[in-house]
Formats: C-alpha cells, sequence, structure tokens
C-alpha cells in the first residue's frame, strides 16, 4: 500500500525554510559546516517523503541530526588515508592525507626554525649594543650613529646620517671605522666567551 506524504513534504519544507537561519546559525557556533546542514535537509527531506512528518520535536529532531552527521564525516575522514577527487580532465587525482599532514609538519617546523633564528638575531644584536657600550666605550653619540647605521630600514649614507644628526661627515666616518675595526677585532672572541 502506498501512502502518499506530499503534503507533509511541503510541511517540511516550509518548516525547514522558516527555521533555516536558526539552523545555519547552530553550524556556525559549533563549526559545522554548510554542507552538512544541506545533507541533513537532504536525508530529513527523504525520510519524510517516506513515513511522513510528525510536529513533536522537528527542532531537536534537525539539530540532532546536525550532530549525527557532523560527528560520522568527522570519522570517515579521519580514517580515511586517501582521498580522490574527480577533475573534469581525468578520472581521479589521489591526496594522501599522511602527506600533507607531513608537509604541515615541516612547514610548522620551519616555523619554529624561522623564529629560533630570529631569537637567535635578536640575542646577537643585544651583545652587539652591550659590547659596543661596556667594551669598547662607545659614546651615546656614537652608539646612535651606529644604530642609525645599521638598523634604519632604509640605506643610510655617512651624508645622510650627517643631515639628520649635524655630525659633520668626517666625524661619522672616523666614529664608524673605529666601531668596525673593533668588531672584527674582538666581537666574535667576547661573544663566545661573555656568559651574561
Amino acid at each position: 500500500m502506498y501512502i502518499n506524504y506530499s503534503g507533509d513534504v511541503k510541511q517540511f519544507e516550509c518548516f525547514f525554510t522558516t527555521n533555516y537561519d536558526k539552523f545555519s546559525d547552530y553550524c556556525t557556533n559549533y563549526s559545522i559546516s554548510a554542507d552538512v546542514l544541506h545533507d541533513v535537509y537532504l536525508k530529513i527531506h527523504k525520510r519524510v517523503s517516506m513515513s511522513g512528518f510528525t510536529d513533536t520535536g522537528r527542532i531537536t529532531y534537525v539539530i540532532n541530526s546536525l550532530v549525527n552527521t557532523n560527528l560520522n564525516e568527522k570519522k570517515s575522514l579521519k580514517n580515511k588515508n586517501v582521498v580522490y577527487i574527480v577533475d573534469d580532465n581525468s578520472d581521479k587525482i589521489e591526496i594522501n592525507l599522511n602527506k600533507i599532514e607531513n608537509i604541515l609538519q615541516e612547514i610548522d617546523d620551519h616555523e619554529k626554525i624561522k623564529v629560533e633564528e630570529e631569537l637567535q638575531a635578536q640575542y646577537i644584536v643585544s651583545k652587539l649594543f652591550k659590547f659596543l657600550q661596556y667594551e669598547i666605550r662607545c659614546s651615546e653619540m656614537e652608539l646612535m650613529i651606529f644604530k642609525i647605521y645599521y638598523l634604519s630600514k632604509s640605506k643610510m649614507s655617512y651624508d645622510k646620517i650627517s643631515r639628520m644628526t649635524g655630525v659633520n661627515k668626517n666625524r661619522i666616518t672616523t666614529i664608524m671605522r673605529k666601531i668596525k675595526e673593533q668588531l672584527k677585532l674582538e666581537f666574535k672572541n667576547y661573544l663566545q666567551h661573555d656568559d651574561n
């Protein structure tokens, strides 16, 4: 015996349309993909067309279906090692999830190395200024000129520094020569033996 549930299907469609924003917000709040919401709609639509639509617990039923479908999809993705994506130009493209995880791990490791290199560079710069200030006893003006020359984002010439600071260009040349010579002679040794 065939029962026609077309009235129930229309009632479900009206109910779902009316409450779509609520369901969509629920998905957003609980990080459930919009695709899952649409899959749930199709599944419930099929059930309603086969067995009817009741008035009790409609919203709860949809929410429970959302949660269960989302969990099932996550489990199935976790258990798969290879995913196939169909392409118009070829039969399928194989994606190995383990390889993707390895690549992501390598990127993460690379980022850690970059951070370590930046920290090491900061450490060396701090040691450099400590060396200039306490070991070769640069004056504040000498330190300022050195910082302007080496730490400026744009390339600084002695002439440009002279115009900025009002210090004679010959004096800047003398200061930079003195600092460079001391760095060449003593800084590497200072780095290796300084414990503080």
